[in-house]
C-alpha cells in the first residue's frame, strides 16, 4: 500500500449532549469530513447505494419516522429531528437499507471479500470481530460488538460467541456468525431502551431458529415442492 495506514483510539465523548470530538480529529486526518471518507471508502467501492452518514441529502419526508416519546429532550434532539438526523458521528446517524448492511456484513464473513475482491485485509476483519477488552472483562471488538458483550449487542441467545454487530437505539440490529455463515438486519421504529432490545433479541433467536430448521430438511414423509 502506498498510503500510510493511521491507526486512532479515542475516547466515545464528553458530557451530557454527544460532545464527542472524534469526528473533528479524523476529520483533520483525512482532510474531508467524516460522512465523505464513508461514501468514497465504504459504501461506493461496496455497492451501498443507500447508506450514507448523515442524511445524505434526503429530504425528511423520505425517511422513516421513529417511534419517541413526546419529553423536552425529544422534541428539540429526538430520533426525528434535523439534529438526530443529519449528526452523523462514528458511534451513529447512519441511514442504510437492509440491503446495504447485508453487504457490509457479508464482506466480513468472507474475511474481508466483496465479489471476489479484496476490500478488508483479513488481518483487519478478525482484529475487529473480535475481544479487543480481554484485560477488562468487558467483550467488545473495534467498532462491532460481540455475542459476548453484556449490552448493546441484541443478536438473541441463538448465535455463537463468535457473532458480532451493532445495535442503534432507535430499534435495529444487524449481526452475524461466522460459524453459521448466518446474518440478519432487522431494522424497526421502536427504540431499543422501551424494552432492552427484547424485540430484537425475539427476532433474532426465530431468524436462528429457521435457518437451523431448514438446514435440518423437512419432515419424514414430506417433500419440498
Amino acid at each position: 500500500m502506498s498510503q500510510a495506514l493511521h491507526v486512532i483510539i479515542l475516547a466515545a465523548g464528553e458530557g451530557k449532549r454527544m460532545k464527542s470530538r472524534t469526528p473533528k480529529v479524523l476529520q483533520r486526518i483525512a482532510g474531508r469530513p467524516l460522512r465523505d471518507v464513508h461514501r468514497e471508502s465504504i459504501f461506493e467501492p461496496l455497492g451501498m447505494t443507500g447508506a450514507s452518514l448523515g442524511m445524505g441529502g434526503r429530504p425528511m419526508r423520505d425517511l422513516v419516522v421513529c417511534q419517541t416519546d413526546d419529553s423536552p429532550d425529544a422534541l428539540l434532539f429526538g430520533a426525528n429531528t434535523p439534529y438526530w438526523r443529519d449528526m452523523g458521528h462514528p458511534w451513529g446517524g447512519m441511514h442504510a437499507r437492509t440491503t446495504d448492511l447485508a453487504i457490509l456484513l457479508q464482506t466480513f464473513l468472507d474475511g474481508g471479500l466483496w465479489q471476489g475482491r479484496r476490500f478488508l485485509a483479513a488481518d483487519t476483519v478478525r482484529e475487529m470481530t473480535r475481544d479487543q477488552n480481554g484485560a477488562i472483562g468487558r467483550p467488545w471488538g473495534l467498532g462491532w460488538g460481540l455475542a459476548t458483550s453484556p449490552v448493546w449487542v441484541y443478536c438473541g441467545r441463538r448465535v455463537s460467541a463468535r457473532t458480532f454487530g451493532h445495535s442503534g437505539a432507535t430499534g435495529t440490529v444487524a449481526w452475524a456468525d461466522p460459524d453459521s455463515g448466518v446474518l440478519a438486519v432487522i431494522l424497526t421504529t421502536r427504540p431499543t431502551a422501551w424494552d432492552q432490545g427484547a424485540l430484537l433479541c425475539a427476532v433474532s433467536d426465530a431468524v436462528a431458529d429457521a435457518v437451523v430448521d431448514a438446514a435440518k430438511g423437512p419432515p419424514v414423509g414430506l417433500t419440498r415442492h
